[in-house]
């Protein structure tokens, strides 16, 4: 298993946005195109972050080691 580099670490989350961006942007709301904002499209998608979400399951997999 590859640790996770602070490099990997900083463009991970800008590459979640991108295509989280992709998937929740732009919303028609009476013909009137709305871009989405980051703390808008994460309120949409209410799930941890993508590198949160690896360090939780790195910690689940040594826990299941043991």
């Amino acid at each position: 298993m590859k640790a996770l580099s602070k490099k990997d670490g900083n463009m991970l989350p800008i590459f979640e946005r991108r295509i989280l961006g992709m998937i929740y942007s732009p919303i028609d709301d009476q013909c009137i195109w709305i871009i989405s904002y980051n703390n808008e499209i994460h309120k949409l998608w209410n799930e941890l972050d993508i590198v949160n979400f690896i360090k939780i399951r790195r910690l689940w997999y040594l826990v299941q080691l043991f």
